[in-house]
């Protein structure tokens, strides 16, 4: 689905120019704000348009990776932390000798 931003060229009935915001899947547009001059309509519009490219542009990571594989990997850290926050490891910290 991809949206468009843009400014309706004639003013509403109060004078206003109106943002509109149109989908790819409905084609209907639907009024999102209203601004006095088409200038500042046509700024917050291009600005709204650029925040969805960008969102839209994002991939994403997909699912995280599994921290006991990548570990194997690196058998060292696997080792230093093979026993760390054990009983004696929490016995040790809060000693008070």
């Amino acid at each position: 689905m991809s949206i468009r931003i843009f400014v309706d060229d004639v003013p509403n009935k109060d004078g206003k120019y109106m943002v509109l915001q149109q989908d790819s899947e409905t084609g209907e547009p639907f009024g999102v704000k209203d601004f006095d001059t088409k200038e500042e309509a046509q700024r917050v519009a291009e600005d709204m348009q650029r925040a969805i490219d960008k969102g839209a542009a994002e991939k994403t990571t997909g699912e995280l990776p599994d921290i006991a594989l990548l570990l194997e990997d690196n058998s060292e850290v696997a080792h230093e932390n093979k026993f760390k926050d054990t009983l004696q490891d929490l016995k040790n910290e809060t000693s008070q000798e």
